[in-house]
């Protein structure tokens, strides 16, 4: 009976997890079920009492207790994976975007790499759009060593709409100044093209003096 009573305390010890806002994502299974009294008492109200003094438990609040302590399991597995794969795909995006922004801003020097610039932009908007699919202001699991809900991720979410908007702004300014760009070399070109032009006029127009 030791051995049951300590399996209920183990039980009783578990952690409920809620998200920010203080609703249960996982309940405990003590919490679930109202904090149970899982003794046995007679009509008296005295606990019930084996032949050797143990007290005895009430196998019907017993079983309820094993079978929330099993949903409890693998609710928390599953909540908790899904969290977990959200955060690192999402944190994945964003390093992603880094990365390609910054080499779009080292081939920026160089008058390049205004496409690179779009690319990073583009994964930046996707991160978020994966962070509200996966719902990060709402996290649950508290950081390692922490106990608040979510600790940290708000800051997180906050950095990745920032970068969204920092990476369209820099995309926006990238892609104006190519196309500045593009039309004074296509001005430049058809400069070219005139004097190329006005040239063979003038070849041409010597050429038939010439033969008069």
């Amino acid at each position: 009976m030791a051995q049951i009573k300590d399996g209920f305390e183990t039980i009783r010890g578990l952690q409920s997890y809620k998200d920010s806002k203080g609703n249960y994502v996982v309940a405990s299974p003590f919490d679930e079920l109202g904090n149970p009294d899982y003794i046995k008492y007679d009509e008296n109200g005295d606990p019930v009492k084996l032949y050797n003094g143990d007290t005895y438990f009430d196998t019907e609040v017993g079983m309820k207790i094993a079978k929330s302590a099993q949903r409890y399991a693998a609710d928390l597995t599953e909540k908790a994976t899904s969290e977990l794969i959200g955060r690192i795909v999402g944190n994945g995006i964003l390093l992603v975007a880094a990365i390609v922004g910054l080499i779009a801003g080292i081939l920026g020097i160089f008058g390049k790499g205004a496409v690179l610039a779009v690319i990073a932009a583009i994964l930046g908007v996707v991160a978020n759009i994966w962070g509200i699919i996966k719902g990060y202001f709402s996290y649950f699991l508290p950081k390692v060593g922490g106990t608040v809900p979510g600790e940290g991720t708000k800051l997180q979410a906050a950095w990745a709409i920032i970068f969204a908007i920092v990476a369209i702004c820099t995309a926006v300014v990238a892609m104006m100044t190519r196309t500045k760009k593009s039309k004074k070399v296509k001005d430049k070109v058809e400069d070219i093209t005139d004097d190329v032009k006005d040239k063979a006029e003038d070849v041409k127009d010597a050429v038939k003096d010439a033969v008069d």
